[in-house]
C-alpha cells in the first residue's frame, strides 16, 4: 500500500502558556526585531507582539508577513494604546479583574484599560535605538546599525542610561551627542550580508546569475544599510562621531571622549565586538568580491546616496585624535 506523507504539524496557540512580549511601535519593523523574536520564541514557545498606537497601523501587516509562513499559531500581533510603561504582578486574573475595575473606575473613568492577556512571563520593549539613543545627565549616545550598535547599547543599558527619541533630542540644543562611524562602503556591506542572512536570501548572493547577485548586493533594504544622513537628517552634524577602523581602539577614543567631557564612566579596553559568524562573513567575502568586479556599475547606483557619510566619514578621519 502507497503511504501518503502525514500533515505538517500546526501550531496552535495557547493563551495560558508561558508567552513573551515584545511591545514597541516597530516603524518599522527590522532584522533586530526579527532575531529578537527568535530567540524569545526559541526561549518560550510562542511570543505576543504589541505595537504601540502611534499610527503605523500598517506594520501589523508587514509583520505577519514576515512571521506567517515559518511561525504561524507561534506569535500574535495586536495594536495597543501607546504604552511608555510597563508594571505588572502575578495576580490571579480571574479574581482581581473585578476588583480593579472597582478601585479605579469612580476616580479614573475613562483613562485606564483592563483586560485578559496571554500568561506573559517576560516583557521585551523596543527602545527605539535607530530611532533616538540612550541619555545619562547631558550626554546621549546615539547607535548606528552595523557600526558596532549592539556591543555599545548593552554597555550604555548595564550602566542605566534611558532611552530617548529623536525628537526630544531635537527640543534639546544643551545636549551632547556621539556615536561610532566606519566606512559607508564597509557599514553597507556588512548590513546588507545581515539582512541576506535574516531573511534567508543570501543563497542569492551564491547564484550563478551574477547579474541578479550584483543587483542584490547593491541595494538598500533597512536600518542597517540606510545612510546615516537618512536615520539622523539634521541631527547628524551635532555628533561626535568616533571612528571604528582607525589605528587606534574605538574603547579608547570613547574613554577619552568620556575624560574630556568630564564623565568617570569607562568602558573595558578589551571588551571586544559580537564575532561574525562564518555564514555572516562568506556573505561579507561574496559582496566584496561582487562590488570589485562591477565596481563602477555599483558606484553609479550608491555614490548620491552615501555622498553625505562618506564626507562626513573622510571630515571625522581627517580630525586630529
Amino acid at each position: 500500500m502507497v503511504g501518503f506523507p502525514e500533515k505538517p504539524m500546526t501550531y496552535e496557540w495557547n493563551n495560558k502558556a508561558s508567552t513573551a512580549l515584545m511591545l514597541g511601535r516597530y516603524n518599522p519593523w527590522h532584522t533586530g526585531h526579527q532575531d529578537l523574536f527568535e530567540e524569545l520564541l526559541q526561549k518560550y514557545g510562542q511570543v505576543c507582539i504589541m505595537v504601540r498606537d502611534t499610527g503605523n497601523h500598517e506594520v501589523v501587516d508587514v509583520i505577519g508577513e514576515s512571521l506567517e509562513k515559518k511561525y504561524s499559531g507561534k506569535y500574535k500581533v495586536e495594536i495597543v494604546p501607546n504604552i511608555t510603561s510597563v508594571e505588572g504582578e502575578d495576580l490571579d486574573a480571574k479574581v482581581i479583574i473585578k476588583n480593579i475595575k472597582h478601585a479605579l473606575v469612580e476616580k479614573f473613568a475613562g483613562r485606564f484599560k483592563v483586560q485578559i492577556a496571554p500568561n506573559i512571563v517576560e516583557t521585551r520593549l523596543d527602545k527605539g535605538y535607530s530611532n533616538g539613543g540612550y541619555i545619562s545627565g547631558d550626554m546621549v549616545y546615539i547607535p548606528i546599525q552595523r557600526n558596532a550598535s549592539r556591543n555599545y547599547r548593552k554597555f550604555f543599558e548595564e550602566k542605566d542610561w534611558q532611552p530617548i527619541s529623536l525628537d526630544e533630542i531635537r527640543q534639546r540644543p544643551d545636549l551632547k551627542l556621539f556615536g561610532f562611524i566606519q566606512h559607508p562602503d564597509v557599514r553597507h556591506t556588512k548590513g546588507v550580508a545581515m539582512w541576506l542572512m535574516s531573511t534567508e536570501n543570501d543563497h542569492y548572493l551564491h547564484t550563478d546569475d551574477e547579474k541578479l547577485a550584483l543587483t542584490i548586493c547593491s541595494g538598500v533594504y533597512d536600518e542597517h544599510t540606510y545612510p546615516i544622513s537618512h536615520l539622523l537628517g539634521d541631527l547628524i552634524d551635532r555628533v561626535f562621531w568616533i571612528p571604528l577602523d582607525t589605528d587606534q581602539s574605538s574603547n579608547v577614543l570613547l574613554n577619552q571622549y568620556f575624560k574630556d567631557n568630564g564623565s568617570d564612566l569607562r568602558i573595558d579596553l578589551n571588551a571586544r565586538e559580537n564575532v561574525a559568524i562564518s555564514r555572516l562573513k562568506q556573505n561579507y567575502e561574496r559582496i566584496n568580491q561582487l562590488k570589485e568586479k562591477y565596481r563602477d556599475i555599483i558606484e553609479r547606483g550608491l555614490y548620491s546616496l552615501y555622498k553625505h557619510d562618506r564626507k562626513l566619514y573622510k571630515k571625522v578621519c581627517s580630525r586630529k585624535i
